[in-house]
């Protein structure tokens, strides 16, 4: 029996002999150009890699680095409920949801990183764990080597240190990895999460750093990440109006505007320049 497929494309016949999604030449496509230092589209149901600009090159990734933070936390096997106060050695950036002597459940502070990509609960979160800094960043590493991310290293958990690098090709594996895991991809879905300490009677909303959610695009769950060595970074999860999934990757995007752009014109144009048998 033949593999071969023939799909109508705009009044053209287009053939494949493969499972995998081919290019519509018919369209007379001009490609797509970004800002992205780095780029990479891959079909989730074939991880087929449909687009790649210096893919397997290392690069600051910046608070992309937390979806890995979040893979090896849930190793330790968490206690949701579990309180933690927030202390001086949790404070590596400027406050923006937890303040110190407010007291936080573990689910809250998994949240807060992973939707705000706040550093300071990030580290709360590990200090948790009973782990130290250093021996969790170690830990670190080896989920990174099991995941098979050879061009990457890290060195602290949250990402604002610029010597945590890893290619475009290394995040869609962290990517792929972290959003197999039901709650990492439900909570990186969501556009807000609602906050309030055991200790505090004030309300905070913890806002999405994706603001391709709810965009003309379908999310299914994203990640950001940026300091000025890195530039602006995401790695997210899209969908067409046929269900079709693609891990997205932009490294180094001039702007946050950029970011967007280059993401939206990446998803745009492999969802137009693709057929999926």
């Amino acid at each position: 029996m033949s593999n071969s497929l023939i799909l109508p494309v705009n009044n053209n016949l287009v053939t494949t002999n493969s499972i995998f999604p081919v290019r519509d030449f018919s369209n007379n496509s001009i490609g797509v150009e970004v800002t992205a230092k780095a780029a990479l589209v891959v079909d989730k149901s074939t991880e087929k890699i449909l687009f790649a600009k210096n893919e397997q090159i290392a690069l600051p990734l910046a608070s992309i680095t937390k979806l890995l933070t979040a893979l090896v936390f849930l190793d330790t096997n968490p206690d949701w409920q579990k309180i933690v106060t927030m202390e001086p050695v949790d404070e590596v950036y400027r406050a923006k949801y937890v303040y110190r002597g407010e007291k936080w459940s573990v689910k809250d502070l998994f949240n807060t990183m992973l939707i705000g990509s706040d550093n300071n609960a990030t580290m709360a979160l590990v200090r948790s764990t009973g782990l130290t800094t250093a021996d969790f960043v170690k830990q670190m590493n080896n989920k990174a080597k099991q995941i098979g991310m050879n061009s990457s290293f890290f060195l602290d958990p949250t990402g604002l240190s610029e010597k945590n690098v890893a290619s475009a090709y290394d995040i869609w594996l962290l990517a792929k990895t972290a959003w197999a895991e039901p709650l990492i991809i439900q909570t990186t879905s969501r556009s807000s999460y609602v906050l309030m300490a055991e200790n505090s009677q004030i309300v905070r909303r913890v806002i999405n750093t994706n603001l391709l959610l709810n965009s003309f695009l379908e999310i299914k769950a994203g990640k950001t990440g940026f300091i000025e060595e890195a530039g602006y970074c995401l790695t997210t999860l899209a969908a067409n109006t046929a269900g079709n999934e693609i891990y997205l990757v932009v490294l180094g995007s001039a702007t946050e505007n950029d970011r967007w752009q280059d993401a939206k014109a990446l998803a745009w144009w492999t969802f137009n320049n693709w057929l999926w048998p």
